[in-house]
């Protein structure tokens, strides 16, 4: 099964809402941030060759610099360079999320139902950065979410 198929198909309806909400997903305020660093498609979606897994260290303070040293001294810990400048390819979801996040925030707000609230994040940054269309699909998405889930309480 691709993942296309088992993650864009079938995983993704599963994961729970406060997920979609979480403007959070690349750890940024963790001292070291562990995330998966796969070579993709101009979609975004990983290329699985059968070859050894790697992962990406993203030390963010200097708590987690002085962490990662000492693993990689004491030989627990192995690295090797990676340019950055390929993220965004290796994680577009997260960024795409990002992006709309501030349309799903104001279906809720619109709704009355309880949002998480964040501040210097550049969530309005991000937003200015999307084309109206996918914010306002977002926007009608989580007025349909919401609503239906409001029905189903009620029965």
């Amino acid at each position: 099964m691709s993942y296309a198929d088992s993650w864009g198909a079938i995983l993704s309806k599963t994961v729970q809402h406060r997920c979609k909400l979480c403007a959070d997903g690349i750890g940024m305020f963790a001292d070291v941030v562990f995330a998966d660093a796969w070579d993709s498609d101009a979609d975004g979606y990983p290329i699985f060759a059968d070859r050894p897994g790697q992962s990406l260290v993203l030390t963010r303070t200097a708590i987690g610099q002085r962490l990662v040293d000492g693993a990689q001294q004491s030989r627990h810990l192995e690295l090797s360079y990676y340019n950055l400048d390929s993220l965004a390819s290796v994680q577009p979801g997260q960024t795409r999320r990002k992006r709309v996040l501030i349309a799903r925030l104001a279906a809720l707000w619109l709704m009355g139902r309880p949002f998480p609230r964040y501040r210097g994040m550049g969530l309005w940054g991000m937003a200015f950065q999307t084309p109206l269309f996918e914010l306002l699909r977002n926007f009608v998405g989580t007025l349909r979410r919401t609503s239906r889930r409001e029905e189903e309480r009620s029965c």
